[in-house]
């Protein structure tokens, strides 16, 4: 197999630099999200009661916020997240991926300053306030290079295998008897 499969493949620098061009936001260059929030966690299972209750309060903090008042205080006044009295709300920065789904969608279209509408996720309520949006630095092709080569091989390898299988079986004569006496 390995004389068949293994020995047939090549990776070209050419090849991994296509891929590298290709593929930037894989190796860096991602956007950086800094944020803030004010949280109302809603428990399990709330009562249709305290949902419009609590989607209430966050309405009226909501306004509060984009009235100019300092989000960070009003996180540390109303967030239900108990980190948030000590650091008013602050996420701090991650990735586009790293937080629940429905806060990454809103985030997409948030330009720094920016005020979200309320976020309704699975774990409560959300108030995201965007600080700061950066991309980070794209890794250097020669940093990656090994892992970019690693990845193309195994690929190719896959494929190579699947096809030398295939035509094993193609080729292969297969007799089946039935000996009885």
């Amino acid at each position: 197999m390995s004389q068949e499969v293994r020995s047939k493949i090549q990776v070209g620098e050419r090849e991994m630099m296509d891929y590298y061009k290709a593929n930037q936001t894989r190796f860096g260059g991602e956007d950086l999200f800094h944020a803030r929030q004010i949280f109302f966690g809603l428990g399990k299972d709330p009562s249709p009661q305290k949902t419009k209750e609590t989607m209430a309060a966050a309405l009226n903090v909501l306004n509060e916020a984009r009235s100019g008042k300092d989000f960070a205080e009003l996180a540390k006044k109303h967030s239900t997240d108990p980190r948030a009295a000590t650091d008013g709300g602050d996420l701090g920065t991650f990735k586009r991926g790293e937080m629940l789904p429905e806060v990454d969608e809103a985030l997409a279209g948030m330009r720094p300053g920016d005020i979200s509408d309320v976020i309704i996720s699975p774990a409560g309520l959300h108030i995201i306030k965007l600080e700061t949006r950066s991309s980070a630095p794209v890794k250097p092709f020669e940093q990656v290079k090994g892992e970019i080569e690693e990845l193309l091989y195994k690929k190719k390898s896959d494929e190579r295998f699947n096809q030398w299988l295939e035509d094993l079986r193609k080729n292969a004569a297969i007799e089946i008897r039935n000996d009885e006496k």
